[in-house]
């Protein structure tokens, strides 16, 4: 019996725990088409985060470098207000495009991916923010084939 869930919910810990087997999860094939309108749309999860962090009320703009591109993610006390591209050249944080997707959905974590990409940096002591705004967490995508 395959029961297509997740290894973290309840019923799953309880069938491991009577001998089920845990298969791997097939690997992510996912894309996200447009980063900006994705950090748009988890801005409330984002800020949530922020207030349950010590960086609860923050103020300031993080410039995410995605190679041919950057994102500006301008936080003011602690609410995302605008996320847009930006032509401001900087490299404080290197965002990998193929690697960051496994940050912004859990999969990895920051430290996972700067160890795996040497494009992947987080510079000026932004590594904490970063595990906070994008914290590892368990997920699992249900696939229909």
């Amino acid at each position: 019996i395959k029961t297509k869930l997740s290894h973290e919910d309840a019923f799953s810990k309880y069938l491991i725990g009577q001998g089920a087997k845990i298969n791997k999860p097939y690997g992510w094939q996912i894309k996200i088409l447009s980063p900006e309108s994705f950090l748009r749309k988890i801005g409330p999860v984002l800020e949530k985060r922020l207030t349950e962090s010590k960086f609860r009320g923050l103020t300031r703009m993080l410039k995410m470098n995605f190679w041919k591109y950057e994102l500006g993610l301008w936080f003011e006390d602690g609410k995302l207000v605008k996320v847009e591209q930006t032509s401001d050249a900087g490299r404080i944080l290197g965002m990998n495009p193929y690697a960051t997707i496994q940050l912004f959905l859990g999969f990895r974590s920051r430290e996972d991916l700067e160890y795996a990409y040497p494009d992947f940096y987080v510079r000026d002591g932004l590594g904490e923010l970063i595990d906070v705004l994008f914290p590892r967490k368990p997920g699992y995508i249900h696939y229909c084939y």
